[in-house]
Parts: C-alpha cells; sequence; structure tokens
C-alpha cells in the first residue's frame, strides 16, 4: 500500500505541494543537508516546481525494500527515469537516477525520515 501512496504521491507528482509534504516527518535526513525541518523540504520543493513547472517521473524498476535493525523503519530503494520541463525558458531535462528513501511507520501511516537520490545520467537541451 505504501508503494502505491508513494508512487502517486512522489514519482507521479503534480506539484502539489499539500501532498507532497505530507509523505514527509517533521524532520528527515534530506539529499545529504543532515536533518531538515519540513518548513525546508517545503521550500526546496517550491524552488525545484518554480523552476520545473512540469514534472514526469516513471518507475524504472521495481521497489526494493528491506526491513532495518530499528522497529519500524524501512529502506526503500529504486530508479527512475524523470523528465522536467520548463515552457517559459524551453528548458528541458532527463534522466535516470536511483533514490533511497528510509520510511517509519507512526500509527497507520508510513512517513519519510530519510531521503538521498544519486543521477546517474542527466541531460540537458532547449526544446
Amino acid at each position: 500500500m505504501y508503494q502505491k501512496t508513494l508512487f502517486r504521491g512522489s514519482l507521479n507528482n503534480s506539484g502539489n505541494l499539500h501532498d507532497i509534504l505530507d509523505l514527509y516527518g517533521d524532520h528527515v535526513d534530506y539529499f545529504g543537508k543532515g536533518i531538515v525541518k519540513k518548513r525546508y523540504i517545503e521550500r526546496d520543493k517550491f524552488i525545484f516546481y518554480k523552476r520545473w513547472p512540469i514534472v514526469n517521473f516513471s518507475l524504472k524498476s521495481g521497489i526494493n525494500i528491506q526491513a532495518m535493525h530499528e522497529k519500524d523503519i524501512w529502506l526503500l530503494t529504486y530508479n527512475i527515469n524523470y523528465l522536467t520541463q520548463n515552457p517559459v525558458r524551453r528548458e528541458q531535462s532527463s534522466g535516470e537516477a536511483i533514490t533511497t528513501i528510509e520510511v517509519k511507520k507512526i500509527n497507520s501511516r508510513f512517513i519519510i525520515i530519510n531521503e538521498k537520490q544519486n543521477v546517474i545520467r542527466r541531460e540537458k537541451s532547449l526544446y
């Protein structure tokens, strides 16, 4: 069930910050920036979607789920293909990335507590 929520909310995101932020905990180890508050994530996502108003992700691999030693924490790893576009600037960026997310079950919800991404292929162009 979390895989479907993750796919809808994170991979297929429409730039709806409320839906995206709902997936995150109050404090997240975020893209190598260390532990940040949700407000930081909100600003980062806002800037990203302002630069890239059209965002499409597709799952390239299955989602590998590994239980961690700490109770109620799972590590999810998956590959995505992405395409981001800015029609005003007529720019686009596409490529492939490996995403690693740690989720924690709190009550009946899973929240993201750690997110990392490694871009393994990137192409930028005008269209």
